[in-house]
């Protein structure tokens, strides 16, 4: 049997309970909007990503079982490869002088996921397989000797270097800097500073063109 002692405590104890249930609820709904507003940043990001896919498959398409170097150099679509390629082999020591400038194109802690041998981002799967050890590159890659060759190409042909270090304000006065450039951090947002590049030359440059 309650005392009129005992009653003033029970009600504190009540209104204590009260407001602790209070305090959970309200830690509650900003746990559900903080939840809510990060699914809707990845949803975002989804979203945006497959934008940037579309771009890039769009501009990769431009060379579709074709020499990537012969199209930026020439402007013909040739079916050879890289190691046959006339317009590489028009450069220094040929295919060796692009082999060895190839060779220096390492990635860094700041990119993520991009294939090193064709340098196409994978973008979860959605623009390059998961590359899978001993795998045939031919088997992985759908562009395996594209975005290098274009940029090696862009720093070749003086007209398009001039027009390149307009468009990034850089001025890369031997091809060593250049290749250091394209293989520093991107910027935010960006999978890496060659496929910028060669996105520039495909919306800016190629398109104008036609």
């Amino acid at each position: 049997m309650s005392t009129p002692m005992n009653r003033p405590l029970q009600s504190h104890l009540g209104h204590h309970r009260t407001a602790s249930s209070s305090k959970r609820t309200i830690a509650e709904v900003q746990f559900a909007e903080e939840t809510e507003a990060s699914k809707k940043r990845k949803t975002m990001r989804l979203v945006q990503e497959s934008e940037e896919v579309k771009e890039m498959k769009k501009a990769l398409g431009n060379f579709t079982g074709i020499c990537g170097a012969c199209k930026v150099g020439k402007g013909v679509e040739t079916t050879h490869t890289i190691t046959r390629c006339p317009t590489v082999m028009s450069i220094g020591e040929g295919f060796t002088t692009y082999k060895q400038w190839r060779s220096k194109l390492r990635y860094t802690k700041h990119h993520t996921k991009i294939c090193w041998t064709c340098h196409v981002p994978q973008c979860s799967d959605q623009l390059h397989r998961t590359f899978v050890g001993g795998q045939n590159r031919d088997s992985a890659c759908d562009w395996p000797d594209t975005v290098g060759p274009v940029a090696y190409l862009i720093y070749q042909l003086e007209e398009l270097r001039g027009l390149a270090r307009t468009e990034f304000e850089m001025e890369w006065e031997t091809l060593e800097t250049y290749t250091e450039w394209l293989m520093s951090k991107p910027e935010a947002g960006h999978y890496s500073k060659l496929m910028d590049m060669f996105m520039w030359y495909c919306t800016s440059v190629l398109m104008s063109g036609e």
